[in-house]
């Protein structure tokens, strides 16, 4: 295994986005407990990759680590939460949307409120929403055309990407974590804090099914007919029917997930967990039960596009110390850096690769190395 190219982005690059043709790769930073808050801001940027040709194309400097970006599917656009030089609020008072040659568009204000309460209609009731809402996430449309985000006070937008207007607005009570669209974009899929996932019709803004799910989603990976879901609390592990909610499988389990993922053939479901608790790194069948699991810890999985091979990336591995061990192999530490494993779709180890690079001053495992 041979890395065509890597560029270090000077912060972990903990969230990211590939165009549908799968042409461009989008990065951002996030971390849980990030650095001083100069170096944070001197080394937070987009970063805008051509996957192709494996080169670094543009950067644009955040100032602050954020938690949602996305690129549309022609790769012609960026979109992300934006603070500027603030790295302290993690909802985001703005959007900002990029060209392709990271150029600003327009910035959209997303938190005008002037802190009264917001009157909202709930399930056909009066209510009230929480005044102030900063954006986590943001989802371009199939198309392209649209740009939905998510708050912490509840709202789910749809944004025109042209005009910046307001196509459609849901209110659905708790923070919005994660946002996909149905292929044909008409529908909006949505996991929020009250533990429910959400399907929305996008251009009435009506609520078409809502699911408990157990837990708060932190985290999913959505395909063309379900969304496999991992409950905050780690109550389970869950896979929905997109059609109508229905629950069609769960897996308890003790802790949350760190990374999802659903094979391109839709037959096989991976998840894996950063803490050592049970399933470890998991894949399961259509029916919930586990096809091959590794007691190993992870922060990522994601198939290939072909769905023969699971490509997984551990923290931390264990790497040869470089002291002496008369009469036996050289000793291994738990160093804290990156390591990333290829299986096949069956569990079988293909190869292994530690990334071994300059810790930053976060110092637990993340590199600040994006690899292509």
């Amino acid at each position: 295994m041979l890395f065509r190219s890597d560029y270090d982005t000077g912060m972990p690059a903990a969230r990211s986005a590939v165009s549908a043709d799968g042409r461009y790769l989008v990065t951002a930073p996030h971390l849980d407990g990030p650095p001083a808050i100069p170096y944070t801001e001197a080394h937070s940027s987009i970063d805008f990759f051509d996957l192709q040709t494996a080169t670094h194309l543009w950067s644009y400097p955040l100032g602050s680590t954020i938690l949602g970006v996305d690129v549309s599917a022609d790769g012609q656009y960026v979109a992300a939460p934006y603070q500027g030089y603030f790295t302290t609020q993690a909802a985001k008072d703005y959007i900002i949307l990029l060209d392709h040659q990271g150029n600003l568009v327009w910035k959209y204000q997303v938190n005008a409120s002037d802190g009264t309460a917001l009157p909202v209609t709930w399930a056909g009731i009066p209510t009230n929403a929480p005044p102030a809402g900063g954006v986590f996430t943001v989802k371009f449309s199939p198309d392209g055309k649209s740009l939905a985000f998510g708050t912490i006070n509840g709202f789910l937008t749809v944004l025109n990407t042209k005009t910046e207007a307001v196509e459609s607005q849901t209110f659905l009570r708790e923070q919005v974590r994660q946002i996909s669209w149905s292929p044909d974009g008409s529908t909006l899929y949505a996991s929020v804090g009250d533990n429910n996932t959400y399907a929305v019709d996008v251009n009435s803004g009506k609520i078409l099914w809502q699911t408990d799910t157990g837990g708060w989603s932190l985290l999913w990976s959505v395909s063309k007919d379900y969304a496999l879901v991992s409950a905050k609390e780690g109550t389970a592990i869950t896979l929905l029917n997109l059609s109508d909610g229905a629950i069609v499988w769960q897996y308890p389990a003790s802790a949350a997930s760190f990374g999802l993922a659903i094979s391109s053939d839709q037959t096989r479901f991976a998840s894996v967990n950063d803490t050592g608790a049970s399933p470890g790194i998991a894949v399961f069948d259509a029916h919930g039960n586990v096809i091959w699991s590794i007691g190993t810890t992870a922060v990522g999985a994601s198939w290939s596009g072909d769905g023969k091979y699971l490509l997984v990336e551990q923290n931390p591995v264990a790497v040869p110390s470089g002291q002496t061990n008369v009469g036996g192999p050289p000793p291994t530490v738990n160093k804290p850096i990156d390591g990333i494993d290829l299986y096949t779709r069956d569990g079988e180890l293909v190869w292994s690769k530690a990334l071994d690079t300059p810790n930053g001053p976060w110092d637990h495992g993340e590199c600040g190395v994006t690899y292509l």
